[in-house]
């Protein structure tokens, strides 16, 4: 059997031209691209006669992208009344028609980065807070990052996700 080398060379090339046309379009793209992660989780009993707890979070957007993105939307199932955004910018508060809200930023520009910074009491937890981000133009890549925790406000996880979900992986004994 005889191998036709001049089909497979016109069947494989065009193939490989497209991969490659997809890669550099990916690489080179100028358009915003959102990521986001959990900056920091931790819970503080205050000094008062009540031993009252605290709970705070923060989550950083960043747009590391080569175009501004538009609209950016940082959803929450449910917006605790005390957060902060820094540094400091222009931004909306919408509601959303299911329940919750959302922060609005007009604009990010590329390699702007913001933390948004929430304080609140039980029974709310960090991970009933936060449910998306967004532009118009795409969902942000959601970056699953290890926390150093200060306190025990993660039942003893290394790991968690900015989706809600916790990412199990157990301290050894």
């Amino acid at each position: 059997m005889k191998i036709d080398w001049d089909l497979i060379i016109k069947i494989v090339i065009p193939l490989l031209m497209l991969l490659l046309g997809h890669i550099l379009d990916r690489v080179f793209a100028r358009k915003p691209k959102l990521i986001s992660y959990l900056g920091h989780v931790s819970a503080f009993t205050l000094n008062n006669e009540n031993q009252t707890q605290v709970f705070t979070h923060a989550i950083v957007v960043r747009n590391t992208g080569r175009e501004t993105a538009n609209n950016v939307r940082i959803g929450h199932f449910v917006l605790p009344s005390d957060y902060q955004i820094y540094p400091s910018i222009p931004h909306a508060i919408e509601p959303i028609p299911r329940g919750g809200a959302e922060i609005v930023i007009p604009k990010l520009i590329p390699g702007e980065q913001l933390t948004i910074s929430y304080l609140y009491f039980p029974p709310l937890t960090w991970d009933r807070v936060n449910s998306y981000t967004k532009s118009d133009e795409a969902f942000a890549k959601i970056l699953r990052v290890c926390l150093l925790y200060t306190s025990d406000a993660a039942d003893d996880l290394l790991c968690v996700d900015l989706g809600g979900r916790r990412t199990i992986k157990k301290k050894k004994q």
